[in-house]
């Protein structure tokens, strides 16, 4: 019996090593019950991957988004950071107002980013922050002014957003059919 279940626990480790090398060689496309399904385009910069989100969502909404993508709202730490992430932006869009990781989550004047640590670097806006709201927006735009300045905001506006991951390997593998509308499975190594 032993030898039956160690036989059968092979196997499996086997199905699953071909399934792994199945989906890393055929990561970035995936045809699912008749559609083509495209990862996010996640990009290099330092230490972590950044991602792009055109879709405008409330602050909840983005930071769930990017939570359900394996990372969650960007944090900045350097002007060098900034300027990667305004370029990276303009390449997408003529500019918006970007929803980062940073919050005031309980309304005491206190900005914190959302892995809890107190900016190091800052880049606000003249007149900013604002007591009265508690979310922080990216501005990108064409004038050299504006680029990469932080706004507060209402946390129930809708805007785009920036996401952030640890670098690393990721294989993103996106499903739909009749019953789920989408689910996203990442596997890191």
């Amino acid at each position: 019996m032993v030898d039956i279940l160690h036989r059968i626990m092979s196997v499996s480790m086997q199905m699953l090593a071909i399934l792994v090398l199945i989906i890393s060689l055929y990561r970035d496309t995936w045809q699912v019950n008749g559609q083509i399904c495209n990862t996010p385009d996640w990009i290099d910069y330092g230490d972590s991957q950044y991602l792009i989100v055109n879709t405008q969502r409330t602050w909840s909404d983005a930071r769930t988004y990017c939570q359900d993508n394996g990372g969650d709202l960007a944090v900045i730490s350097s002007h060098e950071q900034t300027a990667f992430l305004v370029t990276y932006t303009l390449k997408s869009t003529d500019g918006w107002n970007y929803w980062i990781g940073l919050h005031d989550s309980d309304g005491d004047g206190q900005f914190t980013w959302i892995d809890d640590t107190q900016p190091q670097y800052s880049n606000w806006s003249p007149s900013q922050p604002s007591s009265s709201h508690e979310c922080v927006r990216m501005r990108t735009s064409y004038s050299v002014v504006n680029q990469g300045k932080w706004q507060t905001s209402s946390c129930s506006n809708t805007r785009v957003h920036i996401c952030q991951r640890p670098k690393g390997n990721y294989i993103n593998i996106y499903l739909a059919n009749a019953t789920v509308t989408s689910a996203v499975i990442d596997i890191f190594f």
